[in-house]
């Protein structure tokens, strides 16, 4: 999200969270001038900053700046930087790339210190490759923490998440499949999803 018009239509669509992108190698990055719609707009939905491989001060910084509830690190940020996030009072979403192989046991270092994981498709940009990865890996979920289901989710996809074999997500984390171009999101099909969503049938 990153035009306050777009921004103004989706908090309508009331979406439990919206994210704005920090990394400037991102075609949805929110620069400087355009970040004063953030403290603008109702705070109905969480406000989450997202980040890769950021300073850590900057993160801090911008997360006091723009009154953010969530930071949301997409980047090989290590444990001991999440923990040092966390003195500063940010709550966190750690995001993993769900490579062949992915070694459960990376999780345990960062459990006690971050709020939710996002488990995404591998992509050399951090995100927003459009494609959904092998949903099976969540089998070996273990950790006592809910998680946010991310990678090329389509509208179409919401029956195939309910009928999956896998722990349920907390959060399904929409993206390029809901978009009309890079940062800018199709208000009518994010509502019907989110409306789809609330309804538990």
């Amino acid at each position: 999200m990153k035009y306050q018009d777009n921004i103004s239509a989706i908090v309508k669509c009331k979406p439990d969270f919206i994210g704005f992108i920090f990394y400037p190698g991102s075609p949805r990055f929110i620069d400087n001038h355009r970040t004063n719609c953030i403290l603008e707009e109702d705070k109905s939905s969480q406000t989450v900053g997202v980040f890769v491989n950021s300073d850590l001060n900057l993160v801090i910084e911008t997360v006091q700046n723009l009154q953010l509830d969530y930071v949301q690190l997409h980047g090989n940020e290590s444990a001991l930087y999440v923990a040092k996030l966390k003195e500063a009072d940010c709550k966190i979403i750690k995001a993993f790339q769900m490579i062949d192989n992915f070694e459960w046991a990376r999780l345990n270092e960062f459990t006690e210190n971050i709020s939710y994981f996002l488990f995404d498709t591998p992509s050399v940009k951090y995100g927003g490759s459009g494609s959904r990865f092998n949903w099976k890996k969540l089998r070996q979920y273990r950790e006592n923490k809910g998680f946010f289901l991310s990678g090329g989710i389509a509208f179409n996809d919401l029956d195939d998440i309910r009928s999956s074999d896998i722990p349920e997500p907390y959060c399904i984390d929409i993206n390029s499949r809901f978009e009309i171009e890079p940062g800018v999101k199709d208000a009518a099909l994010v509502d019907r999803f989110i409306k789809k969503v609330k309804t538990k049938i």
